[in-house]
């Protein structure tokens, strides 16, 4: 009696034993990856996979099997008890790419991976700040990342090349933090059809000590709907290597408080910063007030940096070279130029700035209303001729103000081989004062103040040579590379 009862038992539990399975272990091996999903997929397109579970493979238990149990299967294989609350870590390897997203936030998210294009959709009912963490390399590899909510991008030595879609966009109108470190690289092709080969529809602060390397073959390098800034914490370097249009192109405003960026080999401005138009604060400005800033621009008509309003310097150095020219553009008309620094208005309080203009008609800095000097130190050199072509011109000024040039103290160098050293409206009511510091104009031009309170002294006809040292009116300089001049005009003024 007990014997066949054992039977019986032993019986029943084989029979359930076939009805046991695990939701999503849809070729029954026992785990849970991703042949579970090519099993599923094989099923929907009417083949008969090998140790195939019905069962286990409608995964969302909705009584059939379709393109939903995939994604129920991915949400299961991305879901990760290594992985920090709050956090989804991305590795990239090649072809592939590696998602785990913590348990916590899994219901919230829906990955995509093709390859090693990652695409992170968040649900609009998440309101917690998330981290995502990259890591890893491919040729062929991209991070997308949907979302409204702000979150921190941590680049953990990552390098991505995109083929046809930005190397990284970020789709997020909020605050972006970005956290650098080791060596990251980012470009695209020239097939991508975003806004850039790094893109942040919010406003995007960054940090860290790492390095971030961007190619943009497709239009700009780096892109930010809203402001960009390079935090304190910023120690790093941030590199545009290549642009097919802008190296760094954001709205609202660019800030940077220290760390090192470099932008050459662009067809565009190296920075371009657009006015939001909507009242907030800074809005088209440029806004520098430590580290290091090195850009060199190539293209016609394009400018070092270039924004809608203020450029406002406050400390760390800032070296720019153009060898861009200048051109008749046909739709406006008129000739355009291009010039290391051109913005609405430019304000120096400290620092140390090297601008370099040669090509024909090129400038130093072009503003429409004001250039003010408080302090630091600035060298600008124009090498270009006049341009001219129909009817219209641009010459090359060193400082160049529609308004007004005061200077208040500090040390202003200005070498125009073809025009002057100080150009502002002064056939209306426009202003040039030197109240205190050092300035030195030597050019084809003459350079003439209509006010201020500090003697300036003209000297006429003068041989300078590139290398040498002179001194006139107690100013002493030494001519930069390329300026030579048989008959320049010089203006001088220091304080006593």
């Amino acid at each position: 009696m007990k014997t066949r009862l054992l039977l019986i038992l032993f019986a029943a539990f084989c029979a359930l034993s076939s009805y046991a399975f695990v939701v999503g272990d849809a070729n029954g091996d026992g785990k849970i990856d991703v042949a579970d999903i090519t099993a599923v997929a094989s099923k929907i397109l009417g083949n008969n996979p090998e140790s195939f579970n019905q069962d286990a493979a409608d995964a969302n238990q909705d009584g059939k099997i379709d393109v939903a149990d995939i994604t129920t299967i991915a949400c299961i294989i991305l879901k990760s008890d290594d992985v920090d609350d709050n956090t989804v870590v991305i590795t990239y390897n090649g072809s592939n790419a590696d998602v785990k997203v913590a348990k916590n936030i899994a219901s919230y998210l829906t990955p995509s991976v093709d390859g090693a294009n990652v695409t992170i959709t968040a649900d609009e009912s998440l309101d917690t700040e998330l981290t995502y963490k990259l890591s890893g390399a491919s040729e062929n590899g991209s991070f997308t990342l949907n979302s409204s909510c702000k979150c921190i991008i941590e680049l953990n030595g990552v390098a991505l090349t995109a083929q046809n879609v930005p190397a990284v966009d970020i789709e997020d109108g909020k605050k972006i933090s970005i956290v650098v470190s080791g060596e990251n690289a980012f470009a695209d092709t020239d097939a991508n059809t975003g806004k850039a080969a790094f893109y942040v529809k919010g406003h995007a602060e960054i940090e860290g000590d790492g390095v971030i390397n961007i190619t943009g073959n497709a239009k700009h390098a780096y892109s930010s709907k809203e402001y960009t800034q390079l935090k304190k914490k910023f120690t790093g370097s941030f590199n545009i290597l290549a642009s097919a249009s802008d190296g760094i192109h954001v709205g609202q405003y660019y800030q940077q408080n220290q760390g090192q960026v470099v932008i050459s080999n662009i067809a565009g401005d190296g920075i371009q910063v657009e006015a939001a138009a909507d009242g907030e604060d800074n809005d088209g400005c440029v806004i520098f007030k430590d580290g290091s800033l090195d850009i060199t621009v190539t293209g016609i008509a394009c400018d070092g940096i270039k924004a809608d309003s203020l450029v406002n310097i406050s400390g760390g150095t800032i070296k720019i070279v153009n060898n861009g020219g200048a051109e008749y553009n046909t739709k406006k008309e008129k000739v355009s130029g291009s010039a290391c620094i051109s913005g609405s208005a430019f304000k120096l309080e400290s620092g140390d700035i090297s601008l370099r203009a040669t090509g024909a008609g090129g400038k130093g800095i072009s503003v429409d209303e004001s250039a003010t000097f408080t302090g630091g130190k600035t060298e600008v050199v124009t090498l270009g001729d006049v341009f001219e072509a129909n009817d219209d011109d641009t010459k090359p000024q060193a400082i160049k103000s529609d308004l007004d040039i005061i200077i208040n103290s500090g040390e202003v160098y200005t070498y125009s081989l073809y025009g002057k050293g100080f150009s502002y409206d002064d056939e209306g009511t426009g202003k040039f004062y030197i109240n205190g510091g050092t300035a030195l104009a030597v050019g084809e031009k003459k350079s003439e103040t209509n006010g201020g309170t500090q003697v300036v002294q003209t000297f006429t006809k003068q041989k300078i040579t590139e290398g040498n040292t002179y001194e006139f009116g107690g100013v002493s300089f030494t001519v930069p590379a390329g300026f030579n001049h048989s008959s320049a005009k010089i203006m001088t003024s220091k304080a006593e």
